[in-house]
């Protein structure tokens, strides 16, 4: 696995609320400005996996659900 950047912000934008609507679990990749969702999936690995073509480089990871954690960073596995 190559690192990803993961966002999980506590206070998202109106244009990134109304992006991420319609997916309410699970983890969402979206390209680097944060203006297109790439792909959906219910777990990491299976996020990881839909999107192991993508350039690491164009990709932010974004965690869903019920709370939202304050980590912004890297990871590498």
């Amino acid at each position: 696995m190559v690192a990803y950047v993961i966002s999980s912000m506590r206070h998202t934008t109106s244009k990134l609320a109304k992006l991420l609507e319609p997916y309410k679990t699970g983890w969402v990749a979206l390209n680097r400005a944060e203006t297109k969702v790439l792909a959906h999936a219910d777990t990491f690995a299976a996020i990881n996996d839909k999107i192991k073509d993508c350039n690491p480089d164009e990709v932010v990871l974004f965690p869903l659900g019920h709370t939202r954690s304050y980590f912004v960073g890297f990871l590498n596995g």
